[in-house]
């Protein structure tokens, strides 16, 4: 786990898709980044040595994202728990350029668009329970990282 000491802006320039474990989900509890090289750290953005307004700041996209429950109109595969939905009229959104996969008990992965399609069909029909503990080990064997360059250009030359 990375603290508030160690983490930098610079740490997040290359992220390329986030995971995120709303207060109370069942799953990892925490944040974990994956960067475009394939590297990853982890951050516990309920402790004091990292508290989410600070990771806001570290991490501006944050600020436009919001997490509760999967979003409106997003398809929801059997069998998902879902957790969230809570009164207060705001629903699961994040900034623009990022798409959001709601995978199972309030936890939630948000990847750059460019790669969106990519990963999902690196995930393949693999459940949510195991892409919410697995799925940066499933894009390290899926070689995302290797592949990420060559996955940008596609995409422009072929936008979604």
């Amino acid at each position: 786990m990375m603290t508030n000491e160690k983490l930098l802006n610079k740490d997040f320039e290359d992220v390329v898709i986030f995971f995120f474990s709303e207060p109370g989900a069942m799953g990892p509890n925490n944040m974990k980044f994956y960067k475009r090289n394939g590297e990853s750290f982890s951050v516990n953005y309920m402790s004091e040595d990292m508290p989410y307004s600070r990771l806001k700041e570290l991490f501006p996209v944050l600020k436009d994202c919001y997490f509760d429950g999967p979003m409106k109109r997003e398809k929801i595969m059997a069998p998902t728990i879902v957790i969230g939905g809570s009164p207060d009229e705001r629903e699961t959104c994040v900034a623009d350029g990022w798409k959001h996969v709601y995978l199972d008990y309030g936890n939630h992965l948000v990847v750059r668009k460019q790669f969106y399609y990519a990963v999902k069909e690196m995930f393949g029909e693999i459940n949510n329970c195991d892409l919410t503990f697995s799925w940066d080990e499933i894009l390290d064997k899926s070689e995302f990282a290797v592949k990420v360059d060559e996955i940008e250009r596609l995409y422009k030359i072929y936008p979604a």
